[in-house]
């Protein structure tokens, strides 16, 4: 017995110096892994400023990158930040830019007609920035912001730094003229500029007297 604790006590100071170096190694990786699994949510106020890094992913990329963070490859895709915004001059810029977008969407007989500025007052502003982990290049920063009037609800996902609209849906309680049923394709073609292929993979729609939505594959009712 006094031979196996002369090796015990001799192994101990080896263990130790094999092993402390790597401790801070540890703690800095689980420290990452903690980061990336988790979501920060922060309200912006009057004093701070929504600065977010600036993504070389073009549209194409950043619809495959939307509709893969709640599909099969959802772990290859994190949301980094959600913000809910107070900030009015926010508030302001974005509802001019889905203004702007949505005369577009009307002028090719996709969303419907309605009087968006005047009948629609906003009451929910969530930024949201989804990446790819090893690489925060690889992002989309969208917007998404819901109107209601009297009777009806609109859904826009924008994106935050081209003001490009992804998806977007249409509630009312009352019966509207309901747009083509080949909207989803105009949208893809003469909106987004993507193939038929990809408004195929990645694009659905749904149209009746009360709804109307176009939707990324996974991601509206997220």
């Amino acid at each position: 017995m006094k031979k196996y604790k002369h090796i015990f006590y001799f192994l101990i100071p080896i263990c130790l110096l094999i092993l402390i170096p790597l401790i801070p190694f540890a703690l800095s990786k689980w420290d990452d892994e903690r980061l990336l699994s988790s979501i920060d949510i922060e309200d912006i106020n009057d004093k701070s400023q929504q600065a977010f890094q600036t993504s070389k992913l073009n549209i194409l990329e950043k619809i495959e990158l939307l509709s893969s963070y709640y599909g099969e490859n959802e772990q290859n895709i994190i949301l980094v930040s959600q913000k809910e915004t107070k900030l009015n001059t926010h508030i302001h810029d974005i509802k001019s830019h889905v203004q702007v977008e949505l005369k577009k969407l009307q002028k090719l007989n996709i969303f419907p007609n309605i009087d968006f500025e005047n009948d629609y007052n906003s009451y929910s502003y969530i930024t949201r920035v989804y990446s790819q982990p090893t690489d925060p290049e690889k992002s989309v920063v969208v917007d998404i912001i819901t109107y209601s009037s009297k009777n009806s609800f609109i859904e826009i996902w924008i994106d935050a730094q081209t003001q490009t609209i992804y998806q977007y849906l249409f509630y009312a309680d009352q019966f509207f003229t309901v747009p083509s049923q080949k909207s989803h394709s105009i949208f893809g073609h003469q909106y987004l500029h993507i193939s038929e292929e990809d408004i195929q993979k990645y694009y659905y729609m749904i149209s009746n007297e009360k709804n109307f939505c176009i939707g990324i594959n996974n991601l509206i009712n997220n």
